[in-house]
């Protein structure tokens, strides 16, 4: 075997190895929120008595201590057919994620925070409001979670974003960009359908990964992965050919293997 024959060979292995690795940290999150999501359905549930109250956004950490929460969003702008708010389906949320979204729902849609003797915690305004229930229960691990398991293989940097009810994790192409630089870099925005955040248990649609240049103009989309992939597969095609992308515009990482182990 000559020497380029057998560097090609190495960084194939190496790249099959990468991915195989990929695809049981992905596989390993799924399996974990497959769990918790049992123990969340069977939760003890939590009464609902007395009046909330106003509370400060500067004790959020105190006032945020349960270990997931379940989430009831409601919105004025879709009624229903007897005039009331719709309702959204509830999510599951865990803490760091809980306190974002107050910390949100205050600073920029300026809303009031109340707390009712349950610990149940209210965001509300003309525009949304949000019930957010606690549990003592970790929270199902979400889609973005098992692909950011993934990717964190390749040591690329993840981070979760949305905007009106759209979800969808960015990918700078140098895990070294700051979250405030995110968007004026070249970067991935990645979702399923419209997606990032839902259970594990709900993908139902390939992740789609769509490069951006640093003005954020669309340049290009990769492929998605082979049709009846699972969820941890789906992450590991995806995080791979990410991984393969930025290798073609940068020339370093690796290469991807040709075939993925039990794929076509």
């Amino acid at each position: 075997m000559t020497r380029k024959a057998q560097g090609n060979a190495e960084r194939t292995l190496s790249a099959a190895a990468q991915y195989a690795q990929a695809l049981e940290a992905a596989a390993q999150v799924v399996e974990a929120s497959a769990q918790l999501e049992h123990a969340w359905s069977t939760r003890p549930g939590v009464s609902n008595t007395g009046h909330a109250h106003p509370v400060q956004l500067e004790d959020l950490d105190q006032l945020v201590d349960a270990l997931g929460y379940q989430v009831v969003r409601s919105r004025p702008n879709v009624p229903t057919d007897n005039g009331s708010w719709f309702q959204d389906e509830p999510t599951a949320l865990n803490r760091t994620r809980t306190r974002s979204l107050i910390d949100n729902g205050v600073r920029v849609l300026g809303a009031r925070l109340l707390r009712d003797p349950n610990d149940r915690l209210y965001v509300v305004n003309h525009r949304v409001h949000i019930e957010l229930i606690p549990v003592n229960v970790e929270p199902p691990h979400t889609e973005g979670d098992v692909l950011r398991a993934a990717l964190g293989r390749y040591g690329l940097a993840t981070y979760e974003d949305g905007e009106s009810g759209v979800s969808w994790l960015t990918v700078p192409i140098d895990p070294a960009t700051p979250e405030r630089e995110i968007y004026e870099r070249p970067h991935f925005r990645i979702s399923s359908g419209e997606h990032a955040e839902r259970v594990a248990s709900a993908h139902d649609d390939p992740w789609g990964a769509s490069f951006y240049d640093a003005d954020g103009e669309y340049i290009d989309s990769l492929d998605a992965s082979p049709s009846g992939s699972t969820l941890a597969e789906d992450s590991a095609h995806c995080a791979r050919a990410v991984t393969q992308y930025i290798a073609g515009r940068t020339g370093t990482g690796l290469t991807a293997s040709p075939t993925e182990p039990g794929g076509q």
